[in-house]
């Protein structure tokens, strides 16, 4: 519990860092969309297809590895991290925060009188559902930091 707190504190001093890394999973969404809609009927559209899926990767994998370099500096030795209570715990607070509550606020839809209304609500639980989402990569890859340094008694060792 005790690197919960610290990863979430670790998340929210570097909120900057959270706003790049959300920035960059945004792009790499938008360029999957990009691959998604493309059409097929050429060599050249076929090209744009995967140049398209190299890209959208490309954002996907400079998120996880700036998430990995700012949450957890110190690197991530995920087998010692495995095998700790407090990882799966994590894991599982990371699949009801950061995907189901998500989820639900996007498929949740509220009455409201004006289109315009129904628009900011929209908006509004989007915006909440990828912060929660993106913050929860983020809160992980901090706890992934903070469970792979230990001392000899294995106990974390608390961030510096």
């Amino acid at each position: 519990m005790r690197c919960w707190s610290e990863a979430a504190r670790l998340v929210l001093r570097q909120w900057k860092d959270w706003v790049i890394v959300a920035s960059l999973l945004t792009g790499a969404g938008a360029v999957a969309m990009l691959w998604l809609a493309a059409p097929l009927a050429t060599g050249t559209q076929v090209a744009m297809e995967a140049a398209y899926a190299i890209w959208a990767a490309a954002f996907l994998l400079y998120a996880l590895w700036l998430a990995k370099r700012r949450f957890a500096p110190a690197g991530i030795r995920l087998w010692r991290a495995v095998q700790r209570g407090e990882f799966w715990g994590a894991v599982a607070l990371l699949a009801a925060a950061g995907l189901w509550l998500p989820w639900r606020l996007a498929t949740w839809v509220p009455r409201f009188e004006s289109l315009a209304a129904q628009a900011w609500s929209a908006g509004a639980r989007f915006l909440l559902g990828w912060a929660l989402l993106t913050g929860g990569i983020c809160w992980l890859v901090g706890c992934l930091g903070v469970l792979s340094k230990e001392d000899g008694d294995g106990e974390a060792v608390p961030a510096e």
